[in-house]
């Protein structure tokens, strides 16, 4: 009881780090964090695993120096190590983070519990063996870097409280208590730091790779994607529909009269248009389209999974959207405006390439956009797989 005190203390501890007036929550479930800090460290913990094994199987040296006649005994159990490189193996496989937490968990566990196994067998030489314990910390905490601060407190704290639990269990006899408490506290305590600093370093990092990431894929301006990201989603989708045998919708939008707009308004107006024209893209868009701004007044809309006649209901409650909006400028003049859309979804076929039918899709799709603004504009024009305009 005292010790969970303890662990729940410590997790509000770090829920409170503080720098520059942003809190840094090492305890973080997002999971895509913690999937991402897996993948990163997946390698380095199966590393450490394999050299647990290893240590496992040179520890017989110290058996036979500390006691020769029970090391006799300990020769297969110390080549039983060797059972550490399946979970190594299993590791480098999995690529789920729940299952590498409870695996690390776990191992770790009976890693500890095989080697007081072999400490029993040596059980008069075990208080010259306490120091064997030591490494215990700070393998746990490299086993648990790619995983979250709290498993790896939980393994940390498991392999520290075990072995004198087993000897007040009985189990293990002639265990020195006082002396495994002062080689085992301090290091545990300083690994449990080690952990809490590196979770802490980590996670600073993650912060920032995202801001990055997030500032390279967005449009400054209207916060929507931006067009270098467009061209990834629409590679990724185009690739999807190939393999499932769908239809791709892409919508372009195109603000009418703009410059008209910017002239008569002034540009932080045209600014506040474009902006309502990307609350309004991503608002009726449903949660599985992407809104592109593609450059200056132009939008683009992908629809994965989507034909023709839904693009075009999209396309047309955009437009009616957006003819009723009115957007104010700084002088409080309310400033009407619309939109021309060209909408084409096509089904590209296995064997298609995929940059083709990426070109194909908004070449199409803008050529029905100059269609609709030839056609008076403020309309949605649609092309059908076949390209004849509706």
């Amino acid at each position: 009881m005292v010790a969970l005190n303890m662990f729940n203390a410590l997790s509000k501890l770090l829920y409170q780090i503080k720098v520059n007036n942003y809190v840094y929550p090492l305890i973080n479930n997002d999971p895509l964090y913690l999937q991402k800090k897996f993948m990163v460290h997946r390698t380095f913990t199966c590393v450490i695993f394999i050299l647990f094994c290893c240590s496992g199987i040179f520890s017989w040296l110290i058996d036979n120096a500390v006691d020769p006649i029970a090391a006799k005994d300990t020769i297969w159990p110390r080549i039983a190590s060797l059972w550490l490189l399946v979970p190594a193996f299993v590791m480098r496989r999995t690529k789920n983070y729940q299952q590498a937490s409870i695996l690390v968990i776990t191992s770790a566990i009976a890693d500890l519990l095989h080697s007081l196994a072999v400490f029993k067998i040596l059980n008069n030489s075990l208080p010259l063996g306490v120091g064997g314990f030591l490494y215990y910390p700070l393998g746990t905490t490299l086993l648990c870097l790619g995983l979250s601060i709290r498993v790896s407190l939980i393994c940390l704290l498991a392999v520290t409280l075990l072995p004198p639990a087993l000897a007040l269990s009985g189990w293990l006899t002639n265990f020195p208590h006082a002396l495994y408490a002062s080689f085992m506290g301090p290091a545990a305590a300083i690994t449990a730091l080690v952990s809490t600093t590196f979770a802490w370093s980590y996670h600073r990092r993650f912060i920032l790779e995202r801001s990055l990431e997030e500032a390279s894929n967005t449009d400054p301006l209207t916060g929507a994607a931006n067009r270098r990201h467009f061209q990834e989603v629409l590679q990724k989708e185009v690739a999807r529909s190939c393999r499932l045998d769908r239809p791709c919708a892409l919508l372009m939008l195109d603000i009418d009269h703009f410059k008209r707009i910017n002239d008569t308004h002034g540009h932080p107006t045209g600014d506040l248009v474009i902006c309502a024209l990307a609350e309004a893209c991503t608002q009726n868009s449903r949660q599985g389209d992407s809104v592109a701004r593609l450059g200056g007044e132009e939008f683009a809309i992908l629809m994965p999974g989507t034909g023709t006649t839904e693009a075009a209901l999209l396309g047309e409650r955009l437009r009616d959207h957006i003819e009723k909006l009115a957007t104010y400028s700084d002088t409080g003049v309310a400033v009407s405006w619309t939109v021309s859309v060209g909408v084409v979804s096509v089904r590209p076929s296995l064997n298609e390439n995929i940059l083709d039918v990426c070109e194909r899709l908004v070449k199409i799709a803008d050529t029905a956009l100059y269609d609709a603004k030839r056609g008076g504009r403020n309309c949605v024009v649609t092309f059908n797989e076949n390209n004849s305009a509706q």
